[in-house]
């Protein structure tokens, strides 16, 4: 049957989606309206929210995913805190194949150049890789980001690694160094108590020294 809420010419006003996440009609308003795939976050945070620690509907997960590599960056980011809520009901191993995956779309685009204040202007991110990769880029940083966040006060096995690819793309142009930036200050707001005595004892030498660059310098990102 058709969909309810798609009209000829696209969604209703007063209904722009079934309530079907499968809906094919839908999906395809949503691939059309990125306004509409940002109004929908809100929504789907709350629920996600408030199923924290319970199984999300893979329908759900895949949606959510699919908007964290979204063309239009202000939807990635929107995604972002969706993709903690649910990743915390997630068994332990397909929580590190959400790392894993994560890990993948963050290398797309190869290694970049590393950049400083001094070296002058940055190049635009668009002029150092193709849309596609672009997307993929910060959507697995902001998918990283996402996991440290979601986890506050604590420091579990994959996250040492975690912040040390993260900590890699620390001189990534715009949006991706502030995705880096603002993971790195919030990681050092809930930790920094327990750094001394705790936290940092989770770390090897190697990834202790990589950390502590940008969590106790952050003029790294000046």
């Amino acid at each position: 049957a058709p969909c309810p809420a798609v009209g000829p010419s696209g969604a209703r006003a007063d209904a722009p989606t079934c309530g079907d996440i499968g809906c094919p009609s839908c999906h395809r308003t949503l691939t059309n309206l990125w306004h509409l795939r940002l109004g929908i976050l809100p929504f789907i945070q709350v629920f996600a929210f408030r199923n924290t620690f319970h199984p999300a509907a893979p329908e759900l997960f895949d949606l959510v995913l699919e908007l964290l590599r979204d063309e239009h960056v202000e939807v990635r980011e929107g995604a972002m805190p969706i993709v903690g809520c649910l990743a915390r009901g997630l068994p332990e191993a397909e929580l590190l194949a959400l790392v894993a995956r994560f890990k993948a779309w963050a290398s797309e685009g190869g290694a970049l150049p590393r950049h400083r204040a001094r070296d002058g202007p940055q190049p635009k991110a668009s002029a150092l890789m193709g849309p596609a990769q672009l997307r993929s880029r910060h959507g697995g940083l902001l998918g990283l980001a996402a996991l440290v966040l979601a986890y506050p006060y604590t420091i579990p096995g994959w996250m040492p690694d975690v912040l040390c690819v993260l900590a890699g793309h620390a001189s990534d142009p715009a949006p991706m160094q502030r995705t880096v930036k603002d993971l790195f200050t919030r990681f050092w707001w809930t930790h920094k108590d327990g750094w001394a005595t705790e936290h940092r004892e989770c770390f090897t030498p190697e990834q202790l020294d990589i950390v502590t660059e940008l969590v106790v310098a952050p003029s790294y990102f000046i």
